[in-house]
């Protein structure tokens, strides 16, 4: 509703700024997100424990364009946005950073699946190598599942059995691991995994509560 989501085509980064809210006891604390639309998933999240603790939140989102220091195939825009999103979360000096993504990327120039997870992974690594020199931390987040059907769509034709709309643990999530690549070669990162409060041991459902 902010229009904070930069699409596929445009280069210009827009950072949404969440503020605590009125009344809160406001501390100087600043949480940038930043990533695709994966990442943007945990905006609702993260501004929810953010106006708890009187953070500012601000978000650099843009579509299929996970934060990377590396290029996309046929992607350009998305390297150019990387650049000035570096930028500015270097100028900022944000004393929290979280990041996702989605791991069907493709790397420019890799060559089968373990080849483009391991240059997404130091891609990642890349980009937030200048704020983990400054000392920022920064927290990686397991993807959200990708369900691979349109979820409302389902719902619609299933109305009142959410159940049947459920995917299995292992399609929605098995799609590979760049992130956790990225967390085991620099013991700087945190890696965060909440998989196991968005999915059952088998399925993922897409109504949980």
């Amino acid at each position: 509703t902010r229009k904070c989501h930069v699409p596929r085509l445009e280069v210009d980064p827009i950072a949404c700024e969440f503020l605590p809210p009125k009344g809160t006891s406001e501390r100087d604390f600043t949480v940038m997100l930043v990533g695709d639309s994966h990442a943007g998933h945990w905006v609702p999240a993260i501004q929810t424990i953010a106006a708890e603790r009187g953070w500012t939140l601000i978000t650099h989102t843009k579509s299929s364009c996970a934060y990377l220091a590396a290029p996309l195939n046929g992607y350009p825009e998305c390297t150019v946005w990387n650049e000035a999103v570096q930028r500015d979360m270097i100028m900022r000096k944000p004393d929290l950073v979280f990041t996702s993504m989605v791991t069907n990327h493709a790397a420019a120039g890799a060559v089968g699946q373990p080849d483009n997870q391991e240059r997404l992974a130091r891609g990642l690594i890349g980009g937030l190598m200048p704020l983990l020199d400054m000392g920022t931390p920064v927290i990686l987040m397991h993807g959200t599942p990708r369900m691979g059907v349109s979820i409302t769509q389902c719902l619609a034709e299933n109305e009142g059995n959410p159940a049947a709309c459920s995917v299995s643990r292992e399609k929605a999530m098995g799609h590979g691991g760049a992130v956790s690549i990225a967390a085991a070669l620099e013991p700087r990162l945190s890696l965060v995994d909440l998989t196991d409060a968005l999915c059952g041991p088998e399925l993922c459902a897409p109504i949980v509560g």
